[in-house]
């Protein structure tokens, strides 16, 4: 399955994410390894620069 997340991004050049406390919506409590995690910058939370 595929699945999409936004958050604040404090690296977004890193190798991996840990997400601790994301609320999840469409069967997000689903994501399983293996899964496809699309990782979308929020523009209300974190800092996000390119």
């Amino acid at each position: 399955m595929a699945f999409a997340i936004k958050t604040g991004i404090s690296e977004p050049r890193a190798n991996a994410f840990i997400f601790t406390a994301q609320k999840t919506m469409y069967g997000g409590k689903l994501i399983a390894a293996g899964d496809i995690v699309f990782v979308f910058a929020s523009e209300n939370e974190g800092v996000a620069t390119a």
